[in-house]
């Protein structure tokens, strides 16, 4: 039992590089073609929704926040985003499935 207990382990390390490696990390023009005039559910340590206009502005609906509203963009590889209170934050966004994305903050987010 105890030689089949180590064998289930080592073969379940073995698989996760290959979950990690299998989150693909999105250049800025990615992710510029994934946000712009969409919008997108999300959870994390809240739950919600939000819209991305092309020209730059973003709303989210927050269970916890309630509604704010602000500004997008692309900075490198990264999407930055500002609301009216707060101060900028620009985040790294990976694909992690079929229509399925995780920011780097640990949100996952689809489109609707």
């Amino acid at each position: 039992m105890r030689k089949f207990t180590i064998v289930m382990t080592m073969a379940i390390a073995a698989l996760v590089p290959f979950s990690s490696v299998s989150a693909q990390q999105l250049k800025g023009s990615e992710i510029k073609s994934l946000l712009s005039g969409k919008s997108f559910s999300y959870s994390g340590k809240t739950k919600g929704s939000s819209s991305y206009s092309a020209g730059g502005s973003v709303r989210v609906s927050d269970n916890k926040s309630g509604k704010l509203s602000g500004r997008w963009w692309i900075s490198g590889n990264s999407y930055c985003r500002k609301f009216r209170k707060g101060k900028a934050k620009c985040l790294t966004i990976r694909k992690v499935g079929a229509g399925k994305y995780r920011s780097s903050n640990g949100y996952t987010f689809w489109q609707k």
